[in-house]
């Protein structure tokens, strides 16, 4: 059994206890107020979606940034998201499918 004194002073002496995090912008683009966020990783890219209040948002890791390859405006809230290797799948007012590799929107 460990004792919670040696157990407190092992945290503080390890170096994880106090990590140093520098945050900077990833993304240039105007988006705020996001209410749903996925990624996913492909074969050769990093794709990350983001749902605001009307919009849905394809962003893609290029340079050590997110660049926004698609903007889908949305008549009701985005209320879940699911990402394929090849498609993002999201819900507002019905279900869509928007092909990552031409940005195509199809409604079901």
């Amino acid at each position: 059994m460990v004792s919670y004194g040696l157990l407190k002073a092992c945290a503080e002496a390890a170096e994880c206890s106090k990590p140093k995090l520098t945050l900077e912008p990833v993304c240039h683009d105007k988006i705020s107020h996001v209410n749903l966020i996925r990624s996913i990783c492909g074969t050769n890219n990093v794709f990350v979606v983001a749902a605001t209040q009307s919009y849905l948002y394809v962003l893609e890791w290029t340079g050590g940034y997110l660049k926004l390859k698609k903007r889908v405006d949305t008549k009701e809230p985005v209320t879940c998201i699911h990402m394929t290797p090849n498609a993002v799948i999201f819900g507002s007012d019905k279900i869509y499918e928007l092909d990552l590799k031409t940005f195509v929107r199809e409604g079901k």
